[in-house]
């Protein structure tokens, strides 16, 4: 409470917790109908994605159900506090589906998407940087051909959502930024 240089600076994933507590109080429910919204939406985004890796209806329908039902899951939508994985699987896929988007037609807003998405996800859990792994993953393994339009469009999607984590960085930084009272830090930080 009242420190910014807290390890688990989430920002947006607080913010989300204030709405809820606005919005129904101090209900577990209520916080857990959010959790339960935003896996579904994970879960959605999932499906699309796998559609768009080449996978067939049902393979990605099959894809999909896995990802809802499995257990490890039950810790992000149960627990109030797992909203932060929740809102980072979101901007992970989000960022993910953006990539295959610019790869697939040269899309300069999905460009823009994936950098949003990458920094909305690291704002709710830090943890959305392993979207970054995204373009180069498509470079090495959904290139057989070797096509070099697909590395340059996957080498722009990188640098997009690069820049996507150097905005979380600067706001982190901002963040630590020191209090106007010039405060002593504890030796333990």
């Amino acid at each position: 409470e009242g420190r910014s240089d807290s390890p688990g600076w989430r920002p947006l994933a607080t913010l989300s917790f204030a709405a809820s507590h606005a919005a129904v109080g101090a209900s577990p429910a209520g916080f857990r109908a959010v959790n339960l919204a935003l896996h579904a939406l994970c879960t959605g985004v999932l499906f699309v994605l796998a559609r768009r890796l080449g996978l067939g209806r049902e393979a990605a329908g099959a894809a999909a159900l896995a990802f809802v039902l499995l257990p490890i899951h039950s810790e992000a939508v149960v627990w109030v506090v797992g909203r932060a994985e929740l809102g980072a699987a979101v901007g992970f896929l989000v960022a993910w589906l953006a990539c295959l988007r610019h790869r697939d037609d040269g899309s300069r807003a999905a460009l823009g998407v994936a950098a949003v998405a990458v920094l909305l996800g690291m704002l709710c859990k830090e943890n959305a940087v392993t979207a970054l792994a995204a373009p180069a993953i498509l470079a090495l393994w959904a290139n057989p051909d070797r096509d070099l339009g697909k590395w340059r469009r996957d080498a722009a999607s990188a640098v997009a959502m690069g820049m996507g984590v150097a905005a979380w960085a600067l706001l982190r930084a901002a963040a630590d930024a020191p209090d106007l009272a010039g405060a002593a830090t504890s030796r333990l930080d």
